[in-house]
């Protein structure tokens, strides 16, 4: 999982840890909701404030993410910055193993025999 500010490069090393390992990559702010939608948290000046935790679809979040673990695969929507809104929605796979699960998976097995 990667955290951080707006703008630290989350999404370009995500990116990279995609293209370079197979490793899935969940975008939080495609989980955002609607720009119209009644319970999209205000700035105090009357804007959506998208830095507050209510501005995203948790439980949808949620959701994606246990069934990419459980499953291997789920589908996430695509928002669309410009629209306010999800345009859509694209798969998230769950294609590679890391060296660490491997090596994990190993020791467990050579241990137990």
């Amino acid at each position: 999982m990667l955290a951080g500010p707006s703008g630290s490069g989350k999404s370009r090393l995500a990116g990279r840890l995609h293209r370079d390992h197979g490793w899935p990559v969940v975008r939080l702010d495609d989980f955002y909701k609607d720009g119209d939608d009644p319970s999209l948290p205000l700035s105090p000046i009357g804007i959506p404030d998208w830095d507050d935790v209510a501005s995203w679809n948790l439980q949808a979040a949620f959701d994606a993410l246990e069934q990419l673990c459980t499953a291997c695969a789920t589908v996430v929507p695509h928002y669309d910055i410009s629209a306010s809104r999800a345009a859509g929605t694209r798969p998230a796979l769950r294609t590679a193993v890391s060296a660490w699960a491997r090596a994990a998976s190993t020791s467990t097995s050579s241990s137990s025999a």
